[in-house]
């Protein structure tokens, strides 16, 4: 991603695509486990005004090489329903979903659900780390997943009226 010395430009990586979703950044360097994770309308844009400041600031190229990028999607399931939805989309002003007549901030649940699945490392964007309740009936499971492979999942439970602190 970056280049060997001053004046050339840098490129994103063709693998960094150009779609919606939920994104996990994961920097995983002296095994720190920092993570940067949110919601976008176009991954590619996201990180694409950013990646020069990683040359500016000094970042060598291979230091990058213990970071990661995922990008995925994510659908729910109200309580008793048969079958799963999707949200509207992944830009800002879609970023609400609703659960058993609750409004939940859809980047929110994601982040702290990763931060109660993985305990270690930091999630740098501390805009949506703050307690989330859950105001509904009934609980909250939310599975992150890579592939449905069950090794790399976690599982976040929030019982009917707890939140995660």
């Amino acid at each position: 991603m970056l280049p060997n010395r001053a004046g050339v430009p840098t490129a994103l990586p063709a693998a960094i695509v150009a779609q919606a979703g939920l994104y996990l950044i994961l920097n995983q360097n002296n095994r720190q486990e920092n993570r940067y994770m949110g919601v976008t309308d176009n991954f590619r844009n996201r990180f694409g005004i950013r990646q020069g400041s990683c040359f500016e600031l000094g970042f060598a190229p291979q230091v990058l090489n213990g970071v990661y990028a995922f990008l995925g999607t994510m659908r729910y399931r109200n309580n008793g329903a048969a079958g799963w939805q999707n949200p509207a989309g992944y830009a800002d002003a879609n970023l609400t979903i609703s659960l058993d007549g609750q409004d939940y901030d859809l980047e929110h649940l994601f982040i702290k659900a990763a931060q109660h699945g993985w305990p270690h490392g930091t999630i740098t964007n501390t805009r949506k780390t703050g307690a989330l309740a859950n105001a509904g009936g009934f609980p909250i499971n939310v599975t992150i997943s890579w592939n449905g492979i069950a090794p790399n999942q976690v599982l976040v439970p929030i019982a009917a009226g707890a939140q995660l602190a």
